[in-house]
């Protein structure tokens, strides 16, 4: 317990803005445990955003309380995800040969589209989560977000920073141990179908790593921000529609 406490500071610091319990750095030997740890962090920021929506709740328009739920929500984990989304889709969008896409997007200047492409991803999110008007999901689709991340880390190819270290301290034990509580967690919000999110969720995170491996070759830790995003607007427009 004691190695999976650390590897919450390690996750926490890297994954929050809020200055408790953190370690802001990768430990070696506790990569993995902080890994398995990226759920939870999701559902500690959600349950943070549901306290926040009962103290603003009788003061605010519904419209108004959900968009300034959005905008702690991105300020919450810093921004951290989106920083990613622009950094992959300057990669994405550029024509440039695959040996330059990582050097594109180690580039700290922002390029036309990728901010366009990362405004169209944030109206589009925006937009969805005041349609769906629950904060509550917030609590379900921001640990099922990070746990998609891991399918990721588990089973596809990571290329330098944070990923290659990731990727060679998660065992099968932190995949479970990752897993158990997702399902235990899950079981209290969406009852037995908690399988199912689940399931969608270990579908769609390889489809997207696939995506960026075609053009990438390699995933890094931009490309598990980006999926972060991407999930969450799957998991949004998915509770709209069932």
């Amino acid at each position: 317990m004691k190695d999976y406490f650390i590897g919450f500071k390690i996750a926490w610091g890297m994954l929050s803005t809020i200055p408790i319990l953190t370690l802001n750095e990768f430990k070696q030997g506790y990569n993995g445990y902080a890994t398995a740890m990226y759920p939870l962090v999701g559902l500690l920021l959600a349950l943070l955003l549901n306290l926040s929506a009962l103290l603003l709740e009788p003061y605010l328009a519904s419209w108004h309380l959900y968009t300034v739920l959005f905008v702690l929500w991105v300020y919450l984990y810093g921004a951290i995800h989106l920083d990613g989304v622009a950094d992959v889709y300057d990669g994405l969008k550029s024509y440039a040969p695959k040996e330059k896409l990582r050097e594109i997007m180690k580039d700290p200047r922002v390029g036309a589209l990728g901010f366009i492409f990362t405004t169209m991803l944030l109206f589009l999110k925006l937009s969805g989560f005041i349609a769906l008007a629950d904060v509550t999901a917030l609590l379900s689709i921001m640990m099922l977000s990070r746990y998609g991340v891991l399918f990721q880390v588990y089973f596809f190819n990571s290329g330098g920073d944070m990923s290659t270290a990731a990727q060679s301290e998660f065992t099968p034990i932190n995949f479970f141990v990752a897993s158990l509580s997702v399902a235990l967690f899950g079981l209290l919000f969406l009852g037995f179908s908690i399988f199912l999110w689940m399931a969608l969720v270990a579908v769609v995170a390889p489809l997207i790593a696939k995506r960026l491996l075609h053009r990438f070759e390699k995933i890094n830790g931009d490309m598990y921000g980006y999926s972060v995003e991407w999930i969450e607007i799957i998991l949004i427009y998915a509770f709209l529609i069932l």
